[in-house]
């Protein structure tokens, strides 16, 4: 997308205004959109005439980790919207002409674990899910038993990992996928 400001000499220019393209070539535009009010002097901040408007939101937040299953909240006090979004990657697309306030859902990125030199007396609080948490002890349990009772290391190792595939099953998204049709077949 190309944007720019309309200025003559370094001054905004109020009235009519006419572009004219020259050139010994075929000109196609596409998504022409003027402004006739200015918000900013930057041309970084001219919004784009596009179908949707995008938001990075790796951009947007420092704790970004991934979209939510169904990352656009419907229902009061926020707008309404069930197929109207796009997702691409960590950029969401909302309508150009649907306005509202829209509740975007993600999970977040954990906090680093830091290293502290007396780990006795840190209170530091771990920021896991809730569900890995409640799979720690079985964990924890197979490393202890490692060396005195194998067998009983296995079972503890065991139980952790089958705690583990139902967690990823259940993560996995099974919402329908929608097709857009672009050649028209």
């Amino acid at each position: 997308a190309y944007s720019g400001l309309v200025k003559a000499d370094g001054q905004d220019v109020n009235g009519l205004v006419r572009i004219v393209f020259s050139g010994e070539f075929f000109y196609s535009f596409r998504n022409v959109a003027l402004y006739g009010s200015l918000y900013s002097d930057s041309e970084k901040d001219i919004p784009a005439y596009e179908p949707y408007i995008r938001y990075d939101m790796s951009q947007i937040l420092d704790d970004f980790l991934a979209f939510d299953a169904a990352p656009v909240k419907e229902g009061a006090p926020y707008a309404s919207m069930n197929q109207g979004y796009e997702i691409e990657g960590n950029t969401v697309l909302l309508p150009y002409d649907e306005s509202g306030c829209y509740l975007v859902r993600y999970k977040h990125k954990p906090s680093a674990v830091l290293n502290t030199s007396d780990a006795a007396t840190d209170g530091t609080v771990l920021d896991m899910d809730e569900e890995l948490c409640a799979l720690l002890p079985c964990l924890v349990a197979s490393y202890i038993w490692a060396e005195d009772e194998p067998s009983l290391a296995q079972y503890y190792l065991s139980l952790y990992r089958e705690q583990i595939a139902i967690l990823d099953a259940r993560a996995k998204k099974v919402a329908p996928v929608r097709i857009k049709r672009e050649s028209g077949w």
